[in-house]
C-alpha cells in the first residue's frame, strides 16, 4: 500500500517499549495523511509476542486529536494477520488513556469491511485492558456512521477467553449515546459464530464518528484470541495524538517486507544525544529510493532496547510527513547484525541535522527510527526496496524506553 502525508505533530513519548515477540507481516495497504498531533503516551507496552500479518488496506488522514496515553500496554502475543480494508478519516480528538493493555496473545485475523470517518472525541482510557484470549474471525460487514457520544467506561472487562467467527452482514449507522459503562464485564469463555445476516439501519462504511469517547476507566482482561483479516481502508486521522508517556515493552515477532515507497521527509533532525549500542541482527538491502527529508527530527530521549524479532514485507507507501521530530536523548543498544548492500537512491536531505550528542556503540545492523531506548537489536533485517516520500510532520520528544525487539526485520520493499 501507500502510506501518505503525516502532516500532523507526535509530542513527547516517554514511556517505554519493551519486547515485541510477534511476527509482523506485510502492510500492503496505502497509509495517507495525518494531519493532527500525537502528544505523551505515558502508558507502558508490554510484550507484543504475536504475529501482525498483511495491512493491505488504505489509511487515510486522520485528523483528530488524540491525547495522553498514561496506561500500560502488556505482551501482545497474539497474531494480527492480513488488514485488507480501508480505515477512512477519524477528524474526531483521542484524549488520555490511563490505562494498562495487558498481553494480547490471540491473532488477528482480516477485517475486510470499510471503517469511514471518525470525527468524534475519544476521551480519557483509564482503565487496564488485559489479555484477548478469544479469537475474532473475518468482519466482512461495512460499519457506517457513528455519530452519537460515548461516554466514560468506568468498568473492568475481564478475559475474553471464546472465539467470534465471521461477521459477514452489514452493519448500518448508530446515531445514538452511548453513556458511562460503570460495571465489570466478567470473562466471556463462549464461542461466537458466524453473523451471516444483515443488521439493518448500518449500511456500511463507518462514515464520520462526530461523537465523544469519554474516559474508558475499566480493564480489559487477556486477549488470547484471533482477530482476522482487516481488509477495509483507514481514511484520515486528521487529530492530536497527545503524549505517549508509557512502556512499550519487547517485540519478539517478525516484521515481514515493507516493500512501498517512502518519500521526502522534509523536516530537521535535530540532536540526538543517547547512546546506539551493539544491533546483532543482519540488515539486508535497501533497494529503495529514499527522497527529501525536509522536516525536523528533536532530542528523542527514551531508550531503545533489544528488537530480536523479524520485520516482513511492508509494501505499502509511506507519503509525505511534513511534522517535526523533536528530541532523540535515548540510548540505542549494540547492533552486531550484518548490513547488506543498499541499492536504493538517497535523494536530497535539505533538513537541518542538529547535534547528535550521544555515543553510538557498534551499529552493524539496522536500526529503524525508535523514539524510546533501542537495546540489543538480534534479529535480520532484510531488504528495503521501496520509497520514502515527505514527513512533514512533527515529531516531539520520545521519552520512554523500547525493550527487546527479539524477531526477525524482514525484507522492507
Amino acid at each position: 500500500g501507500t502510506t501518505t502525508a503525516h502532516t500532523g505533530t507526535t509530542t513527547a513519548h516517554t514511556g517505554t517499549t519493551t519486547a515485541h515477540t510477534g511476527t509482523t507481516t506485510a502492510h500492503t495497504g496505502t497509509t495517507t495523511a495525518h494531519t493532527g498531533t500525537t502528544t505523551a503516551h505515558t502508558g507502558t507496552t508490554t510484550a507484543h509476542t504475536g504475529t501482525t500479518t498483511v495491512h493491505t488496506g488504505t489509511t487515510t488522514p486522520h485528523t483528530g486529536t488524540t491525547t495522553v496515553h498514561t496506561g500500560t500496554t502488556t505482551a501482545h502475543t497474539g497474531t494480527t494477520a492480513a488488514h485488507t480494508g480501508t480505515t477512512t478519516a477519524h477528524t474526531g480528538t483521542t484524549t488520555a488513556h490511563t490505562g494498562t493493555t495487558t498481553a494480547h496473545t490471540g491473532t488477528t485475523t482480516a477485517h475486510t469491511g470499510t471503517t469511514t470517518a471518525h470525527t468524534g472525541t475519544t476521551t480519557a482510557h483509564t482503565g487496564t485492558t488485559t489479555a484477548h484470549t478469544g479469537t475474532t474471525t473475518a468482519h466482512t460487514g461495512t460499519t457506517t456512521a457513528h455519530t452519537g457520544t460515548t461516554t466514560a467506561h468506568t468498568g473492568t472487562t475481564t478475559a475474553h477467553t471464546g472465539t467470534t467467527t465471521a461477521h459477514t452482514g452489514t452493519t448500518t449507522a448508530h446515531t445514538g449515546t452511548t453513556t458511562a459503562h460503570t460495571g465489570t464485564t466478567t470473562a466471556h469463555t463462549g464461542t461466537t459464530t458466524a453473523h451471516t445476516g444483515s443488521t439493518t439501519a448500518h449500511t456500511g462504511t463507518t462514515t464520520a464518528h462526530t461523537g465523544t469517547t469519554t474516559a474508558h476507566t475499566a480493564t480489559t482482561t487477556a486477549h488470547t484470541g484471533t482477530t482476522t483479516a482487516h481488509t477495509g481502508t483507514t481514511t484520515a486521522h486528521t487529530g492530536t495524538t497527545t503524549a505517549h508517556t508509557g512502556t512499550t515493552t519487547a517485540l519478539t515477532g517478525t516484521t515481514t517486507a515493507h516493500t512501498g515507497t517512502t518519500t521526502a521527509h522534509t523536516g530537521t533532525t535535530t540532536a540526538h544525544t543517547g547512546t546506539t549500542t551493539a544491533h546483532t541482527g543482519t540488515t539486508t538491502a535497501h533497494t529503495g529510493t529514499t527522497t527529501a527529508h525536509t522536516g525536523t527530527t528533536t532530542v528523542h530521549t527514551g531508550t531503545t532496547t533489544a528488537h530480536t524479532g523479524t520485520t516482513t514485507a511492508h509494501t505499502g507507501t509511506t507519503t509525505a510527513h511534513t511534522g517535526t521530530t523533536t528530541a532523540h536523548t535515548g540510548t540505542t543498544t549494540a547492533h552486531t547484525g550484518t548490513t547488506t548492500a543498499h541499492t536504493g537512491t538517497t535523494t536530497a536531505h535539505t533538513g537541518a541535522t542538529t547535534a547528535h550528542t550521544g555515543t553510538t556503540t557498534a551499529h552493524t545492523g539496522t536500526t529503524t527510527a525508535h523514539t524510546g531506548t533501542t537495546t540489543a537489536h538480534t534479529g535480520t533485517t532484510t531488504a528495503h526496496t521501496g520509497t520514502t516520500t515527505a514527513h512533514t510532520g512533527t515529531t516531539t520528544a520520545h521519552t520512554g524506553t523500547t525493550t527487546a525487539h527479539t524477531g526477525t526485520t524482514t525484507a522492507h520493499t
